[in-house]
């Protein structure tokens, strides 16, 4: 390769001195020794590549890097003269610092555009800076003045080691005189490098040592001094220089590293002691300030937490101040008066602090987790399925052959839609939204969709829904955990369908309809106040209905606004609204009893269905509730309270 050729013309005795031997006398110890590996590994590498990229260029081949680089055996063996005595740590280093140089080398090598002589000319100044650099080191380390004209090789080594015979006259002048202004260079370079470089080590190390001795001995002594009330004074315990020499063995070491570590110790000591006697004096007065402080924004936060909690479910707005207390308030609360005025004041203004932080973030967590929860839809075949509320609080069920289409089902928890001003209900759950999207438009309403509420209240609760602004009672059936009610199909088709469970106050159970086949018919009503039992909290479900009792029923269905006083009879006011509206031709007597016959009669007025017929209804109780109508035995018997109350329920649902 080009370097070892080159080397190989010297005198041997010339590059064993030069490279191997006195330039590592400045490498004295193992880390030294691997940054020489690397430094001449890139020197030797560099030459090399230059000289071939100069050569590949000419030529015309244009090979790049990766093609005419060496491999790891060629390079060892190459210098094996030189690596012979080295570990393979060495040898790594080496070798990896080569392709590195010989890779530069190259590149700039065919940067010369294929002019060889400018490249032998810019090649010329490098080397002869390079080997300059390398001889003053080695002059400065065998003890010799510095001259780099003494050191400057022969022309005539010069000539031989270049191989300067095959150029003309001209350029090996030319060539010679590049080389020693760069050898020249390299030289003072060198022998300035190896007189100062550790000079500035010594000087730097001890600097560096003595700063940090003397940082943690000015520490130790200031916060001494202010635990013993002394006034500050760095020079009180401060070492003498002998004191600091003998202390730390300086004796042993240069002049230029004790010089350094002296000044480094004294100038950080002075620093570190100042430093640590004023945080002291400082930390005395804020650590107590600053504890409470700390203290006092836990309990703020754990406080302002628990009252966000309290009025997001009260529905109250985000407004942390409606509970901003007054010092004695809280000075009170955590008894705080066994403690100092600094602990105190940090408390306070700390405690004000967390509350506003932990309210805050409270409150828009439990929103956020609202907001996250409030919405769901989903796909429900043919075949049926269950949609829950994405808070689980909510299920519909819907059975298979309902829809003869896919449909979508969508639930929503929706803010309170009305106020609820009656004092006779409580909320027991949200309020949810229930919509069901069927195309077709048709459903087969023989079948119920069964809503169901988690619930673990007793009989008062019922699901309600949300009817022309007001709660409508549907039949519920209370289970273990839950409740539920059966709606139809059809009840979807219009309205909002807004859901909710609800606790009438007011609620009583009669207990001859507990059992009985109409019994959610009956509760239905009662809970609508429609009806109401007796006085012993029977309903007599299966006793004869009165015709006051039937259009007094029917006046509250039908929403009937009666004449007359409110104070007046009840039943001559609803039989003079029948009379008045042509749904009877004649007054009747409030305790006679109302046949089949007679409800066609009413019924077909009412809802204005000439096609009305009791035996309908007849039919539907004995499908349905496998009820025997005594209508069956003849249309002139009368109509029971309970067949009354069922036939106004179905046809109003």
């Amino acid at each position: 390769m080009a370097l070892r050729k080159i080397f190989n013309k010297l005198p041997i005795f010339i590059f064993i001195i030069v490279i191997v031997g006195n330039c590592s006398i400045a490498f004295a110890n193992d880390r030294d020794r691997y940054i020489e590996a690397r430094e001449f590994g890139e020197l030797f590498g560099y030459s090399d590549g230059y000289l071939e990229g100069i050569k590949n260029y000419s030529t015309g081949l244009k090979l790049s890097y990766y093609q005419i680089r060496p491999s790891r055996n060629q390079i060892t063996k190459e210098y094996e003269d030189y690596l012979q005595d080295q570990d393979t740590r060495y040898i790594s280093y080496f070798i990896s610092a080569y392709y590195t140089g010989f890779e530069k080398g190259y590149n700039d090598g065919i940067k010369e555009d294929g002019d060889l002589s400018t490249a032998k000319d810019n090649y010329a100044s490098w080397l002869g800076s390079t080997l300059g650099e390398i001889f003053g080191y080695r002059d400065f380390y065998n003890n010799r003045r510095a001259n780099g004209t003494n050191a400057l090789p022969s022309n005539k080594n010069l000539i031989e080691m270049f191989n300067l015979n095959g150029f003309t006259s001209q350029y090996r002048l030319e060539f010679l005189r590049k080389f020693k202004e760069g050898f020249l260079e390299g030289y003072q370079e060198g022998y300035r490098r190896a007189n100062f470089e550790p000079i500035r080590v010594s000087y730097e190390e001890g600097i560096r040592d003595g700063e940090y001795f003397g940082h943690l001995l000015g520490k130790v002594n200031g916060a001494k001094d202010y635990f013993n009330n002394m006034s500050r004074d760095y020079k009180r315990d401060l070492p003498s220089d002998k004191s600091i020499e003998r202390e730390f063995s300086l004796s042993r070491d240069g002049k230029e590293y004790r010089d350094g570590f002296i000044i480094g110790f004294k100038r950080t000591y002075e620093e570190s002691y100042n430093e640590t006697f004023r945080a002291m004096n400082v930390d005395m007065h804020l650590r107590a300030y600053e504890l409470g402080y700390l203290d006092g924004k836990d309990a703020g936060i754990n406080k302002g937490e628990i009252l966000a909690t309290i009025d997001f479910y009260l529905k109250d707005t985000n407004d942390w101040r409606r509970h901003l207390p007054n010092q004695e308030d809280i000075i009170k609360e955590y008894n705080l008066a066994l403690e100092s005025n600094r602990y105190r004041e940090g408390f306070i203004v700390g405690y004000i602090e967390g509350l506003s932080q932990g309210y805050m973030a409270k409150f828009q967590d439990l929103h956020w987790e609202e907001i996250r929860i409030k919405s769901k839809a989903e796909k429900i075949p043919i075949s049926g399925g269950e949609v829950k509320s994405l808070d689980n609080i909510l299920i519909l069920n819907i059975d298979k052959g309902t829809y003869y289409a896919p449909v979508i089902v969508a639930i929503d928890m929706i803010p309170d839609p009305i106020n609820m001003a009656d004092d006779r209900y409580i909320k027991a759950s949200d309020f949810y939204r229930v919509e069901i999207i069927n195309q077709l438009g048709e459903a087969n309403d023989e079948k119920t969709l069964e809503l169901q509420f988690e619930y673990y209240g007793d009989y008062k609760g019922g699901i309600y829904k949300l009817v022309d602004g007001k709660w409508l009672y549907i039949p519920s059936i209370i289970e273990e955990g839950f409740i539920k009610a059966k709606v139809k199909p059809s009840s979807f088709k219009d309205g909002p369908n807004i859901y909710c469970v609800l606790i009438d106050k007011e609620a009583k159970l009669l207990r001859d309809t507990r059992n009985h086949w109409a019994r959610d018919e009956i509760l239905a009503f009662q809970r609508r106040n429609i009806i109401s039992g007796y006085s012993d909290n029977r309903f007599r479900p299966d006793k004869e209905i009165t015709k006051g009792e039937f259009f007094t029923i029917i006046s509250k269905v039908y929403n009937w606004q009666l004449p007359g006083d409110k104070k007046a009879n009840i039943y001559k006011r609803v039989m003079d609204y029948a009379l008045n509206n042509g749904i009877i031709e004649k007054p009747f007597k409030g305790n006679e009893w109302v046949t089949y016959r007679e409800v066609d009669a009413i019924m077909r007025k009412i809802t204005h269905s000439k096609s009305f017929a009791w035996s309908n209804i007849a039919s539907k109780l004995l499908y349905e509730k496998l009820h025997r109508s005594r209508s069956l035995d003849s249309h002139n018997n009368p109509i029971t309270r309970a067949e009354a109350v069922y036939m106004l329920y179905i046809l109003n649902e």
